[in-house]
């Protein structure tokens, strides 16, 4: 059985966001954008990790989601500053906290580490020896030698290594990386993969998992 997971957040698009990337990882994702249906959802159906935005519970929203979520199951809470962020995380509630802006890449990212780190969810294995992705500290490393990649070559490579052996178009691959912010050239696309190739190679790696589908996009094939 899949591993479940609750996205309660007001913002229904950003919500909905990060259940696609979570289910394209092949887990069961329930979105709820109101604290009732976020409650029934730990009632009826509960998750194995839960993401929590603090405004959709209200001005006593803390005290109400502490009695359901502390120690009960990993949590990631979400704030709308650093300035919230700041006055949160003292309450103890989640085991993860991030402030927007946030896309749902990253927030889908954390949400997949938080499952592994509770053991309830397991890494797969990637099929590249001594390649290894460390999701919660967004660092990669090849050998035991870190790989210095940019914050939008390392989700280029987990968006891609999450998907093994499927053909990603550039247009799917700008939508994940930039979403609304991406206006322009899909040649971009092409650009931040050339560059994630060269620093593979420059670490060691013989044979770069990325792969060109021309004509189409791109893939990440693992080691047979």
């Amino acid at each position: 059985m899949s591993a479940h997971v609750l996205i309660a957040d007001e913002d229904g698009e950003l919500a909905e966001a990060v259940a696609w990337y979570l289910r394209a990882e092949g887990l069961r994702v329930t979105v709820a954008t109101g604290s009732g249906d976020a409650l029934r959802v730990m009632t009826d159906d509960p998750p194995h990790a839960a993401v929590l935005d603090v405004a959709i519970a209200g001005a006593d929203g803390f005290a109400q989601a502490s009695r359901l979520y502390r120690g009960a199951i990993p949590l990631m809470v979400l704030t709308a500053s650093q300035a919230e962020l700041a006055s949160v995380r003292p309450l103890g509630l989640g085991d993860e906290y991030a402030a927007r802006p946030l896309g749902p890449l990253e927030v889908a990212a954390r949400a997949k580490a938080l499952l592994q780190r509770s053991g309830v969810l397991q890494e797969a294995p990637r099929g590249v020896p001594g390649l290894e992705v460390r999701l919660a500290e967004r660092q990669v490393t090849y050998n035991g030698s870190a790989v210095p990649l940019s914050p939008r070559e390392f989700d280029l490579l987990t968006f891609l290594m999450g998907q093994p052996g499927a053909t990603l178009t550039r247009a799917q691959i700008a939508d994940a990386l930039w979403a609304d912010d991406y206006y322009g050239d899909l040649r971009l696309v092409d650009w931040h993969v050339a560059r994630l190739r060269r620093k593979l190679r420059q670490a060691g790696l013989r044979r770069c998992p990325i792969v060109t589908e021309r004509g189409v996009g791109y893939a990440f094939q693992p080691e047979s």
